[in-house]
């Protein structure tokens, strides 16, 4: 059996990092197990609630309609997009 070394403290991600705009994009649109969110769709109702266009519930909603394999978590979005408002500030 090959000997298996744990990763050593400095290549694990500090956990007290915020992921990167982007990164919130990729968690949307991995919601969905069928691909039915895009990343730009995503990334476009980040920006939308960002700027105060859409509310958090409205984006919720919007990327809800689009996944329709009935597997996207309106409570981890709703984490995602508070975590975008407070990064992109």
């Amino acid at each position: 059996m090959a000997d298996r070394k744990k990763p050593s403290r400095s290549m694990a991600p500090d956990p007290g990092l915020a992921p990167a705009p982007i990164e919130h994009a990729q968690r949307l649109r991995g919601m969905c197990n069928h691909g039915l969110i895009s990343e730009e769709q995503a990334q476009e109702v980040i920006d939308n609630v960002q700027t105060g266009n859409q509310s958090v519930e409205g984006a919720i909603e919007e990327l809800q309609d689009s996944c329709t394999c009935g597997l996207f978590l309106p409570s981890r979005a709703r984490r995602i997009l508070n975590a975008a408002c407070t990064c992109g500030r």
